[in-house]
């Protein structure tokens, strides 16, 4: 019972950050500062579906969460990658 309550504090504190980060990728003074919220938005996005996954006991997301780990990884270093090359020209 209280497993439930704490979860869904914690689901309405993750969807508060994921509109916040959301509104930092709208008005983002920079090209990094958009990026680093998209990643936290990602990150927000992979706490969400463990939290949900844990509340209804289906371990199958927790694959869908390593899969979307490791595709806001690759995007962190690409995008990294472009601003390096871009910083040299």
């Amino acid at each position: 019972m209280m497993v439930t309550y704490c979860a869904y504090i914690a689901l309405t504190i993750m969807a508060i950050f994921f509109f916040v980060a959301l509104y930092r990728v709208m008005a983002g003074p920079s090209m990094p500062d958009r990026m680093l919220a998209l990643d936290l938005m990602g990150s927000n996005v992979i706490g969400l579906i463990i939290i949900y996954s844990i509340m209804n006991s289906q371990l199958f997301f927790l694959d869908v969460v390593i899969v979307l780990a490791m595709l806001g990884f690759l995007a962190s270093v690409a995008f990294a990658y472009y601003l390096e090359k871009k910083g040299r020209s």
